[in-house]
């Protein structure tokens, strides 16, 4: 059994009570047992277990029994306890003080508790053995990731039907790189695009170029299209 003591318990209206007074003030309410909030107080008992005189044992209980005015709590007219029997006392404010230690208990925990998810998360992803580096690698933000136009895209941006699918046939086969590099802003090539449309299509056929001039395609695709 425990319970919790209040640093106010020292320092409100039992000040000059006495040692003996607050010890088994101390130990009542440790000792407190719900629903009924009664403890059993033997003076000879609580004398042969606090060192102190019977008689003094007796005045500090009879003390705690008393009204107070000056008390925090106007339960009782401020008593501490109520005798209930020969050796049985109630103490008034048990409850509360019931209610306080199982809020704490309640908080401690929940801390735990949160303590051993947070671990359990930490343990989750750990390395399996100390040669794994502990830092995960950094995951790729949406706002970065690549995503491949639709003709419906290409044809939004300024491109018409024809070039529109031509330009999808060929970065599909070519898995959307340019000079192996992966392609990061597919507007910028299809404007690159658009302006060498007319260059592509004095091939004859109109078929793109498998190696495209590098007066302007490796250099200025590859640094719009991937910056």
């Amino acid at each position: 059994m425990y319970g919790k003591i209040f640093s106010s318990m020292y320092e409100g209206s039992m000040i000059g009570a006495g040692a003996t007074a607050f010890a088994i003030m101390g130990y009542a309410i440790s000792r407190q047992q719900p629903p009924d909030f009664n403890v059993e107080l033997n003076s000879k008992l609580l004398s042969a277990i606090l060192g102190e005189p019977e008689d003094e044992v007796i005045k500090a209980i009879e003390y705690l029994c008393s009204p107070d005015p000056n008390s925090r709590s106007e339960k009782n007219d401020g008593r501490r306890m109520i005798k209930v029997g020969s050796f049985t006392y109630h103490m008034v404010n048990g409850e509360d003080y019931h209610r306080l230690r199982n809020y704490e208990e309640r908080k401690d925990y929940n801390r735990k508790k949160q303590a051993e998810y947070r671990e359990k998360r930490r343990l989750a992803g750990a390395p399996q053995s100390e040669e794994t580096p502990t830092t995960q690698p950094p995951k790729e933000h949406p706002s970065t990731r690549f995503i491949k136009p639709t003709l419906s895209d290409l044809i939004s941006a300024g491109l018409d039907d024809h070039n529109a699918q031509r330009f999808l046939d060929h970065y599909d086969s070519v898995g959307w790189k340019i000079n192996r590099n992966p392609m990061k802003d597919w507007k910028a090539a299809a404007r690159n695009w658009m302006s060498r449309s007319k260059e592509w299509s004095g091939n004859g056929n109109g078929a793109v170029p498998s190696k495209p001039s590098r007066e302007m395609t490796d250099a200025e695709i590859l640094r719009e299209a991937c910056q």
